[in-house]
């Protein structure tokens, strides 16, 4: 896991940054998107066995699901079946609580969540936390605006992005995995 986030299910549960999912419910997790989607198939309230992998050791950990935020909505882009999606990385909407634990301040844009190992977006060093402002010069502020950006790029298979990690600004070129 990237982040644990203070009081969320995941601290409940015991869950540590750090933590590598790699089991829900008895079977194996290959990838990020593969969990993320079966998390989303279950109601709010449903009890989850996950099994982690701390510091080398195997751990099962059990937690229940809540519900997302209402301004919580995640964006994640998806392009192919072959892989999750062919940059490697979700958002979602920078709330006045993210801004402030991030030092985004005034700042505008989505904040990555999720960034896969191996991906395009590890490979740009974009993280978890990182601000993103503009995709192909177009400013984004939700997820929606965002998500239509990235569709845009659907065809060049490459994104320009504007990216902040709270202190700095830059411009990041990404190339879809084929």
């Amino acid at each position: 896991m990237g982040e644990v986030q203070k009081g969320a299910p995941g601290e409940k549960a015991g869950l540590k940054q750090a933590d590598v999912i790699v089991e829900l419910d008895g079977k194996p997790i290959d990838e990020a998107a593969a969990f993320r989607n079966a998390i989303a198939m279950k109601a709010p309230g449903s009890k989850v066995n996950l099994m982690v992998v701390r510091d080398g050791q195997r751990i099962p950990v059990a937690a229940t699901l809540d519900k997302l935020p209402e301004n919580g909505s995640v964006a994640s882009v998806k392009e192919t079946q072959k892989s999750s999606n062919p940059w490697g990385f979700s958002v979602q909407p920078l709330t006045t609580e993210l801004a402030k634990k991030f030092g985004y301040g005034e700042d505008a844009g989505v904040v990555i969540t999720e960034v896969s190992p191996s991906s395009p977006a590890s490979a740009a060093g974009l993280e978890p936390g990182m601000l993103v402002q503009q995709v192909n010069r177009l400013k984004v502020t939700s997820a929606d605006e965002f998500n239509e950006a990235v569709q845009q790029s659907k065809d060049s298979k490459t994104l320009l992005m504007l990216v902040s990690d709270g202190q700095n600004s830059r411009f990041l070129v990404l190339k879809a995995s084929e």
